[in-house]
């Protein structure tokens, strides 16, 4: 099996790689893995193990479409303007961008960022298929209802349009300038459609959606331009783990109380992350869900993680089977991507996800203790 690893902590690689190897020697986990890790904001372990389903070596630089592992960076965003007084927690989304039909009446920012505004539509899917030129006249079309619903794409443009009426920016810019940057990772986390068409960055991408060759999901394919074309903040990016999980250990240091470049104050989240009202019958997720800066809260409840502390929040990608875990009490913050099996049994694919964001932390866990 091949692996790559940057030797970041050599007392890790060993227990991780045979973690990885035994995860995807197992029949549908899928074909290869990128994996990274965090301890108390410092890297220790880029690894790649496994093969892309093309059967190249995967790398630790190769790039997918992050989907929803993304959306951590449109609640950070909306954090900084929460703070520089560009908008407040409780400030009427319509009292900024105007009555939408599409944005239930009434809803507050710090309700779209818990995913408790009603937001279900547009799905995904319904974005891809519907023509860029007929996108405004579509959402036109769309009446959403307030309450508890997990946002696909809505709350992602919601986000957008703050960002861009509240600071006269565009929301990639924004996100490049105020988050991307400051946290190094410019090259790993793609956000701007015009990068992501780009022969430097189009270079990288290697594994399609699901791990299927474009001729079986065209639609969802990552290697079509016009669908690179896609990428944008509230869609999701192009990202590396090696990105991810810089960003998951941002968060987890101000998760702690510290002081990060290119993160709000740790003040500013701890209000909002306290400023929740608890598990909310999800009626898009049939289950009892718990957000806060469009992260998940309780991440046992959401069968990401078992070991992850009650302080611990991550975010989850379903079809591109990306997953993101910050966890103050630990120190411990980790991305991980698994290739090409969330389309073949997406229950199996989820507990191979949670066997893995568990293994990584017993295993950070009980060498911290020797």
């Amino acid at each position: 099996m091949n692996t790559a690893m940057e030797h970041l902590d050599v007392g890790l690689e060993t227990d991780l790689l045979h973690l990885a190897e035994d995860l995807l020697a197992r029949p549908g986990a899928g074909t290869g893995l990128q994996l990274s890790v965090a301890r108390y904001g410092t890297p220790v372990v880029d690894l790649a193990v496994g093969t892309t389903i093309g059967g190249e070596p995967m790398a630790t630089t190769h790039l997918h479409s992050g989907f929803c592992i993304t959306k951590p960076l449109l609640g950070l965003a909306a954090a900084l303007l929460i703070e520089r007084g560009l908008v407040e927690a409780d400030t009427v989304v319509s009292d900024i961008v105007g009555a939408r039909s599409w944005i239930p009446a009434g809803v507050t920012v710090a309700e779209v960022l818990r995913h408790d505004a009603g937001l279900l539509r547009p799905f995904a899917f319904e974005w891809r298929l519907c023509p860029p030129a007929q996108r405004d006249e579509f959402l036109t079309t769309i009446t959403n209802e307030a309450g508890p619903a997990y946002s696909e794409l809505a709350a992602g443009l919601v986000v957008e349009a703050l960002i861009a009426i509240s600071t006269g920016q565009h929301p990639a810019e924004f996100i490049e300038n105020e988050l991307l940057r400051p946290l190094g990772i410019l090259e790993d986390v793609i956000v701007d459609p015009s990068l992501a068409t780009s022969g430097a960055v189009r270079a990288r991408v290697r594994t399609p959606i699901g791990g299927l060759p474009d001729r079986c999901i065209p639609l969802l394919s990552e290697r079509v331009d016009h669908q690179l074309a896609e990428t944008r903040p509230a869609f999701g990016g192009l990202v590396s783990m090696v990105g991810v999980a810089r960003v998951a250990a941002a968060i987890e240091r101000i998760l702690g109380g510290h002081v990060h470049p290119g993160m709000p104050w740790p003040d500013t989240v701890a209000q909002l992350v306290a400023d929740r009202p608890g598990p909310r019958a999800d009626r898009s997720m049939r289950r009892d869900c718990e957000f806060t800066l469009m992260t998940q809260v309780g991440l046992a409840a959401h069968g990401i993680s078992e070991l992850a502390s009650a302080a611990a929040v991550g975010h989850v990608a379903g079809i591109a089977n990306c997953v993101m875990v910050a966890d103050p009490v630990s120190g411990l913050a980790l991305a991980a991507y698994l290739n090409g099996s969330t389309l073949g049994d997406p229950h199996r694919a989820a507990e191979t996800r949670r066997e893995l964001v568990d293994g990584v932390i017993d295993i950070c866990t009980d060498r911290s203790l020797q």
